[in-house]
């Protein structure tokens, strides 16, 4: 059930979303002025609060930013029935999720307030799998034996037409780590690379070796120089143009048809491997392939 804010200063307005939204399955409080959209804001948490552009003698965009600061979660959607270019550029800077004109169609609210309201789950979900990724211990562990087990693990739902290709330096190095959360980004690399071949026969290369860095590098987050472990993740498949390749650690973006998928996927990975002092990059040639490389710093282990 999406918890809904309706502020408008005209009754009509708010009487109809609160049925129609209510009707939809939704929960819906309603506030008829700005000083009353603070008191229930002060007392509730919403998922999506639906904003007229002019309340009385206030402005709407003032009631949006109060939201953001202390909602974050929030998805806001302003509406009008006098809109503006300044005003929706204005609402945008505030990260509004919507700008509807009324009068709102109720089959246009309801997917409005669908959307906002999934996009205001996975915000909280996102949040809360980034704390727990932040409180999960880590110990000295050899990052050659978590790819190991993960490439064991791959070969169990490997397709017939795609062969996997491995070097795998197996010295004895190690780095700080949650086993656990690093065999998962392998595996989800691993994965991401068979969707990218789909149902067509290809390569999946899986390398991993020793790498030291002498000056700062420019590779998604920036790494210090000093010793590190490179794991490189290559597919054979569609590619990438760079247009796509700048989204997709974006959060929720998807390149798959219709939005399949998480969407997420890489953005944790992503966060996982920074969690552990590393960096994730990416190259790819539409027609040809992508290549993800990991890094992960070694440390001194007795």
């Amino acid at each position: 059930m999406t918890r809904i804010l309706v502020v408008d200063d005209e009754e009509s307005i708010c009487f109809s979303f609160n049925r129609i939204l209510t009707d939809a399955g939704h929960y819906v409080m309603v506030a008829n002025s700005y000083l009353n959209a603070q008191t229930l804001i002060a007392t509730n948490e919403f998922d999506v609060a639906l904003v007229d552009r002019i309340l009385g003698n206030r402005n709407g965009m003032e009631l949006v930013g109060h939201i953001v600061k202390t909602q974050p979660f929030c998805s806001t959607v302003l509406f009008s029935a006098y809109p503006s270019f300044q005003s929706a550029s204005e609402g945008f800077r505030h990260n509004l999720f919507a700008y509807l004109t009324k009068p709102v169609k109720k089959a246009d609210l309801c997917t409005i307030v669908e959307q906002a309201g999934r996009t205001s789950r996975k915000r909280r979900l996102t949040r809360g799998l980034e704390m727990q990724l932040f409180q999960s211990p880590k110990r000295p562990c050899q990052f050659y034996g978590i790819v190991r087990n993960a490439v064991r693990l791959m070969r169990l739902i490997l397709p017939t037409i795609i062969e996997l290709q491995t070097r795998i330096d197996q010295r004895w190095a190690y780095v700080l780590a949650d086993p656990a959360q690093i065999q998962q980004v392998v595996i989800h690399l691993g994965i991401n690379a068979l969707q990218a071949m789909e149902e067509s026969p290809g390569t999946l290369g899986m390398t991993l070796e020793p790498l030291r860095i002498e000056e700062r590098s420019g590779t998604g987050k920036r790494l210090e120089p000093g010793k590190f472990m490179k794991l490189t993740v290559s597919d054979t498949g569609c590619g990438m143009d760079e247009g796509t390749r700048a989204r997709i650690f974006t959060p929720f973006f998807s390149t798959r048809p219709g939005g399949a998928g998480a969407g997420m996927g890489l953005t944790m990975v992503r966060t996982i491997v920074e969690n552990h002092g590393g960096a994730l990059g990416v190259t790819s040639t539409p027609g040809k392939g992508s290549r993800f490389y990991l890094y992960l710093p070694l440390i001194e282990h007795d």
